[in-house]
């Protein structure tokens, strides 16, 4: 009798059907965790209506349940006939190109919490670049930004340029590589496919930060890579373009490694020709950098020494203020899991599903190499400001994983059809993962509480939660949110109560909300704990104005221009002072140093053409207000143009005189002086209809005026006819 071989029921659609299952299974229990420490590579539905929740058990179940499944991949069959025409297959990666395009426009990211976006924005509108140029580990990456810059445009305008024109040329490589890599057809769709659902895509919808270049260009080395190992390419072609890239950001130091399989690889015969082109490799990427840094104007040996410091995470020695957990600690595993998940979702499918030592071609090998040793990188990194906000720089790599998991797949799985539904269950999940964590970011209101429930409760060095906060409290700031700023702040300070910046943000918060009082206490301790720091005084001297210690605040005031005296703010305030302490000469003195450290100091123009106008100098008066004006529109109240209209006024200009009255009364109805002005004016240019209207309403608002007795002798004396 003869004995029957046992065979596993278990298929890969069913492995794969169940893994897909608890992935997205996890997204709605997640989006009800309540733990101190949550998952935030797969939380995102914890940011969206409760409502959001029944679609997305309905495309799961969609995506799960067999029938329904094999009912999508005949409608993709349906597309084979065009795949097979040089014609089609250009029309339909057009479209698709032009799709995607339009998705990273559309779904663009609403706020820049993450990475180092906001200080970014403020540097470069700042112009600070341009006195100190921004190097740090990715020299040419900020040398491409600050010169698309320099084309025009708001700092914002230029991080989206250079994020949408990244993700234009990540999509053009992916066809390319698709056909590269792909033995056959199916196996090229599930290379794009993977490449088309991974979370990174993140980068490409008007995210600010650096690395969004860094994905083409490492696809494109990639690229060069797969095909010199199936002898279409040199070696040194790859070698090269890793040389060109590298001062994109010196991370990419860590695909290194890949190169030199690449160079093993490759056959080394004895005749010195042949060794030639084994040995150009080496040294274009030795000269290409080189070459660059000299462009860029970057001293390496000064460079390096700048960057010398704790960027790896403890073995076994305690966690620091800037470091939060050891190495191989639990809270360090979940970041890093997080991280994986939520940049490349579908490889991490494949490793937990479909893992097995099989598969030893040169190709995957090589791209087996390019993601651990980048990964090894990540894995001993130091999240500086926190695992959550660094998730762009630490997926570096998650587009090699991303490669190798859709080559892995395809040689554990020769079954076409099997493949195919797999491929639908990994890639399905995963573009409903990113279509969630792209539509966050596009939220303000969810991408907002995000960050701030992170700040909360992850685990963070107190250097990365007092800069989160900071940011945070910036950010409300900006958006006029003064209670939310003073708590962020405040937070902030929690976390590092020996910064001074955020004893000024919180005094200045205080400030904001009329809290003087509470905010000078916070100044002065800032103060304290940098006495050298010429803004903390302006701030301190500021709130005294406010509180009407004119005496104090001009103590202040004078220490911020003794410790620098080049800002402009600094004597535009003491002007403040001085004028409240009627001495208009010295507060002409310092608003006219003012708009000469700041020619386009719209604040000190209307402020200077206050006094003028005050003391009787019409022609002084409306050359600042009006320059005020042409500067900052928004300044224009209905008391610059009143002053602007009595200007024009005295010297007799009486158009002018009453159109700036009528705009003074336009934007404030209630402002009697206006129409004691405008009926002035109205008389001298012989208008008595409309002298008599604008009276009516003077006495109407100031019926106690002490020119009131002498209108209505004026009124009685020219009555209407």
């Amino acid at each position: 009798m003869s004995k029957r071989r046992h065979t596993s029921s278990t298929t890969p659609i069913s492995k794969a059907t169940f893994a897909t299952g608890l992935f997205l299974l996890a997204h709605l229990l997640l989006a009800h965790w309540q733990s101190p420490y949550p998952f935030w590579g797969l939380d995102l539905l914890a940011y969206y209506p409760a409502w959001l929740q029944i679609p997305f058990t309905l495309f799961a179940a969609f995506l799960l349940l067999p029938p329904t499944r094999a009912r999508l991949l005949q409608l993709f069959e349906k597309l084979t006939p065009l795949l097979n025409h040089s014609i089609g297959r250009a029309t339909l990666s057009f479209i698709l190109i032009l799709a995607l395009a339009t998705l990273f426009y559309s779904f663009r990211s609403a706020v820049h919490l993450l990475g180092d976006g906001y200080l970014y924005l403020r540097e470069l509108d700042n112009a600070i670049w341009n006195e100190l140029p921004r190097v740090d580990r990715a020299p040419l990456s900020f040398w491409i930004i600050r010169t698309l810059h320099n084309l025009g445009g708001s700092a914002l305008t230029t991080y989206r340029i250079y994020s949408f024109a990244s993700g234009l040329f990540y999509l053009a490589l992916i066809f390319p590589i698709a056909r590269t890599l792909g033995r056959n057809r199916t196996e090229a769709v599930a290379i794009g496919t993977f490449l088309l659902s991974a979370g990174f895509l993140q980068l490409f919808c008007g995210y600010v930060e650096n690395y969004a270049l860094l994905l083409p260009a490492l696809l494109l080395y990639l690229l060069a890579g797969l095909r010199a190992l199936q002898n279409q390419l040199s070696p040194w072609v790859p070698a090269l373009a890793l040389a060109l890239f590298l001062p994109l950001h010196f991370a990419l130091v860590a695909f290194l490694p890949s190169l030199a399989f690449l160079l093993w690889q490759s056959k080394k015969p004895a005749h010195f020709p042949d060794f030639a082109k084994t040995f150009a490799p080496l040294v274009s990427l030795m000269l290409v950098p080189l070459v660059l840094f000299v462009f860029l104007d970057i001293h390496l040996f000064t460079y390096f020494n700048k960057l010398a410091g704790g960027h790896l995470l403890p073995l076994f020695a305690e966690p620091n203020f800037y470091q939060p957990y050891r190495l191989f600690s639990l809270a360090h595993m979940l970041d890093v899991l997080n991280q994986q998940f939520l940049a490349a979702p579908a490889a991490c499918l494949v490793l937990f599903c479909f893992y097995k030592r099989k598969g030893r071609d040169p190709q995957s090998l090589f791209l087996c190499t390019a993601t651990l040793f980048p990964f090894l990188f990540t894995f001993l990194a130091n999240p500086e400001i926190g695992a959550f906000r660094d998730w762009d720089i630490f997926t570096l790599p998650a587009l090699p994983f991303t490669l190798w998991a859709a080559r892995h797949i395809a040689i554990q799985i020769p079954n076409r059809t099997h493949l195919t539904h797999v491929i639908l269950l990994f890639c399905g999940a995963a573009a409903l993962h990113t279509a969630l964590w792209v539509g966050l970011n596009a939220n303000t209101e969810a991408a907002e509480h995000r960050f701030k429930n992170l700040l909360s409760h992850t685990q963070l060095s107190k250097h990365a939660g007092s800069y989160g906060w900071e940011i945070l409290g910036r950010y409300y700031r900006l958006q006029k949110q003064s209670g939310k700023s003073l708590e962020a702040y405040r937070s902030a300070l929690e976390a590092n109560p020996n910064n001074y910046r955020h004893w000024i943000a919180v005094g200045n918060a205080y400030c904001d909300i009329n809290q003087y009082d509470r905010g000078l206490i916070h100044l002065k301790k800032a103060a304290e704990l940098q006495p050298e720091f010429a803004p903390t005084y302006s701030n301190i001297g500021v709130a005294c104005l406010r509180l009407g210690q004119y005496q104090e605040a001009l103590v202040y005031l004078k220490k911020a221009a003794e410790l620098d005296d080049g800002i402009a703010t600094v004597h535009s305030n003491l002007a403040m002072a001085y004028q409240a302490l009627d001495q208009p000469d010295k507060a002409i003195e310092h608003l006219e140093k003012a708009i000469t450290l700041k020619p386009d100091f719209a604040d000190a123009h209307a402020n200077l053409g206050a006094i003028y106008h005050h003391m009787d100098q019409p022609e002084k008066a409306i050359e600042h207000l009006e320059k005020a004006i042409a500067l900052n529109p928004r300044l224009a109240d209905a008391f610059m143009y009143m002053n602007l209209g009595a200007a024009y006024q005295i010297l007799k200009q009486y158009d002018s005189a009453i159109q700036y009255l009528q705009k003074a009364s336009t934007l404030n109805p209630n402002l009697a002086d206006v129409y004691f002005n405008l009926g002035a004016a109205y008389v001298m240019y012989n208008q008595p209809d409309k002298a008599r209207d604008s009276f009516r309403t003077f006495l109407r608002l100031a019926p106690n005026d002490p020119q009131a007795p002498r209108l209505r002798a004026w009124l009685r004396a020219n009555p209407s006819p």
